[in-house]
């Protein structure tokens, strides 16, 4: 099982995969998800895609540190762009991949 936390110290020192979540440089009502998965400092295991919904990548990030026995994901999203979508962080991994877009009335 993977906790999502919101903070890195909640992990007490365990090890956990960051997820950054960030609006498109491109289309800022496009809420984006990109995280990294390594062992050590040069064998990549698995990453997000480039330019990825959020809800999607999230699911993936989640799938990966249970599949690699990572106890959690931390969610890094300083500006809470998640949260404009006016959705609860617990409810993200169930969020179609369209509704990683914002309503026009939000930006």
């Amino acid at each position: 099982m993977v906790a999502v936390i919101e903070g890195k110290e909640e992990a007490f020192g365990a090890r956990y995969i960051e997820f950054k979540v960030h609006r498109s440089e491109t289309d800022p009502g496009l809420i984006l998800g990109s995280w990294l998965f390594a062992h050590g400092s040069s064998t990549l295991i698995d990453q997000s895609r480039p330019d990825s919904p959020v809800a999607t990548e999230f699911r993936h990030v989640v799938d990966c540190a249970d599949q690699h026995g990572i106890p959690f994901v931390w969610v890094n999203d300083p500006r809470r762009a998640v949260s404009a979508l006016g959705t609860p962080l617990s409810f993200v991994p169930y969020l179609a991949a369209s509704m990683s877009r914002m309503p026009r009335n939000a930006r």
